[in-house]
């Protein structure tokens, strides 16, 4: 078995798989604080400054998890107006309409913006960035299927796939420029007496050309590098303007490579999952042994990628597979002194990163994009950490083993003697003789005109 590498660390408390954040909230949570208090307190013990409202979206996404055990405390639980009557409820229920609309029409799921613009048109929703905002979150707890502290679903159930994925790279690879041609003249009826000539030649030969050998096999083929390897491995990268050295670096590895374009659509992951579950069902390994390597940024966004992309796949119902950061870590930027970048607030930027705060609390201001691996003074080093993570998993003794036993020549052909060789060809050639004796046509229909009656007088 490949001896095992431990490689870097996914981030604080990665064993339970909740972020430092989160676990600090489940746990002021389970002491019967309210989300008021779990705010102060946050502050107050591990100086995480989260408000109210920050607290309520948290815990609303951990209670999507049964395991987590989410309490009610001193919070109010009925809504003000029943369900289905408030506003982003009957905006869902709309929509799920719509979307049934438009792929009986189309025959083709609609993108998410199309429905976006449909249901601006229809004045159900404005396009101002707070409800394009709320549009986008609300969709996504449809589709999960999200649940409110008293188990109802908060909006009607949407399918996972129900929008065509926007951020897919489709090429439609169907644009021909070919040149014309003219027809071509017909050829003319081939002379008959040459025809049989021919065939007559054909047929002669035929008792040379019989060797007595039997058809050669085929060499034994080695299959792929991951044949009967007990762990199976992907890779994920952030950036999809990185995919095509990712594809260079690893095109001997044979594994899988996606590229998840940040936070990745609700979609893509479903489509990554639905996969998994096919592998897991085609080959029945079992979760602990898939490992998804992932390359992204280490700043405010991207650490909390990692977290987004684990919570969503287990949402969706892959768990226990290995989840592991390759790249971008605090431990490399200080290691190989990678160019860092700022996370400071932009001008041009309307608010500052959410994740900002949190992230700067435990990391500081060491940040930097994937891409400043890609530069030539650190591009081998990557390079050499991708494809060692990569084998970490692959056990080079199993490999070998196979190809040992599959890439081997064919046992020759049997063969048959002289004797038997001349046997053979006057078998052969009897055969050949007596399918023309006289009276052959016979066993042509009448209407053929090939029938002689001198054939039967002659044979008798």
């Amino acid at each position: 078995m490949a001896k095992k590498r431990p490689g870097p660390s996914a981030g604080p408390n990665d064993d339970s798989g909740l972020s430092e954040v989160d676990q600090r909230i489940l746990e002021l949570n389970h002491e019967n604080h309210s989300m008021r208090e779990i705010s102060r307190l946050l502050k107050e013990r591990y100086d995480i400054h989260l408000g109210k409202s920050s607290v309520i979206r948290h815990l609303s996404e951990l209670r999507q998890d049964p395991d987590n055990v989410v309490q009610v405390n001193n919070e109010c639980t009925i809504p003000m107006q029943p369900r289905n009557e408030s506003r982003w409820y009957k905006v869902i229920e709309r929509l799920k309409v719509a979307i049934e609309d438009y792929t009986k029409v189309h025959e083709n799921k609609p993108s998410f913006r199309t429905m976006q613009y449909q249901l601006i048109d229809e004045k159900l929703i404005s396009d101002s960035d707070s409800d394009h905002k709320t549009f986008n979150e609300a969709t996504v707890k449809a589709r999960l299927g999200w649940k409110d502290a008293n188990d109802e679903l908060l909006f009607p159930k949407l399918d996972i796939d129900c929008f065509a994925d926007d951020e897919s790279r489709l090429v439609s690879d169907r644009y021909e420029d070919c040149s014309p041609t003219e027809p071509t003249e017909p050829g003319e009826i081939e002379d008959p007496e040459e025809f049989i000539e021919r065939r007559i030649r054909w047929l002669k030969s035929a008792v040379i050309e019989y060797k007595g050998v039997g058809t050669a096999g085929e060499p034994g083929t080695p299959g792929g590098r991951w044949y009967d390897q007990p762990e199976y491995v992907e890779v994920w990268e952030e950036k999809n303007d990185l995919f095509p050295e990712f594809k260079s670096i690893l095109h001997d590895k044979q594994i899988k490579i996606r590229a998840n374009h940040g936070y990745a659509s609700l979609i893509f992951l479903y489509r990554c999952t639905q996969e998994l579950k096919e592998l897991i069902e085609r080959t029945g390994i079992e979760p602990e042994n898939i490992h998804i390597k992932y390359c992204g940024d280490w700043d405010p966004s991207g650490e909390n990628i990692d977290w987004y992309i684990k919570k969503r796949l287990k949402q969706l119902g892959i768990v226990g597979i290995h989840f592991q950061r390759v790249a971008v870590t605090p431990e490399q930027i200080e290691k190989y002194n990678l160019p860092l970048l700022s996370i400071e607030k932009k001008p041009d930027k309307k608010a500052p990163n959410p994740n900002m705060q949190e992230f700067v609390r435990r990391h500081g201001n060491k940040a930097t994009h994937l891409n400043a691996f890609f530069i030539e003074r650190h591009f081998n080093t990557f390079k050499k950490t991708l494809r060692d993570a990569v084998d970490e998993h692959w056990d080079p003794d199993i490999y070998q083993a196979m190809v040992d036993e599959y890439d081997v020549d064919p046992d020759d052909p049997e063969e048959l003697d002289e004797e038997q060789l001349t046997d053979a060809r006057i078998l052969i050639c009897e055969k050949i003789t007596n399918a023309f004796k006289p009276g052959w046509t016979k066993e042509y229909p009448p209407e053929y005109g090939l029938s002689d009656d001198n054939d039967e007088d002659e044979e008798e």
